[in-house]
């Protein structure tokens, strides 16, 4: 589980965007989830094992992060912190003026 946000002052919308783990491993499928209104995602029941995380826009990578560690009865967090020139240049904050 973790959070998505977007320093860029208030407004930037975190809803929607998608999360992709992928194990290391190769032991298994990628999963995909989305973030809530304020950023938030998490996923159940991830076998133990290193993930990557990628957060997407549409076919865009915003970004992806270093491998996590999943162990057997912890709870893994990874927050993320995005500059807003690290995000697709279509993926603007509400009521934003520039340029879409």
């Amino acid at each position: 589980m973790g959070r998505l946000t977007v320093e860029d002052g208030a407004g930037w919308m975190n809803d929607g965007v998608a999360v992709r783990v992928e194990p290391d491993s190769g032991a298994g499928p990628a999963r995909l989830s989305s973030t809530s209104a304020t950023g938030f995602w998490g996923f159940v029941d991830l076998p133990p094992d290193r993930y990557r995380i990628s957060f997407e826009a549409g076919e865009t990578v915003l970004h992806r992060a270093v491998p996590m560690e999943v162990r057997p009865g912890e709870v893994t967090s990874a927050d993320v912190t995005l500059r807003a020139e690290q995000t697709d240049p279509r993926w603007v904050p509400l009521n934003s003026t520039r340029a879409r």
